[in-house]
């Protein structure tokens, strides 16, 4: 089951299926993968997308 979250609720290990918005709103140029560091953390939660 796919459950819509905000970015606040993000930790390492989990799948991210999409990115709701347009994609030049992310930092990252997949909408689909596992968040492997807090990096990728800090990285979406300085972009805009919430």
């Amino acid at each position: 089951m796919l459950k819509r979250i905000g970015v606040e609720q993000l930790t390492v290990g989990m799948y991210l299926k999409e990115f709701c918005g347009p994609w030049l709103e992310h930092p990252f140029w997949r909408s689909s993968f596992v968040i492997s560091d807090a990096k990728d953390i800090d990285s979406i939660r300085a972009s805009s997308v919430r």
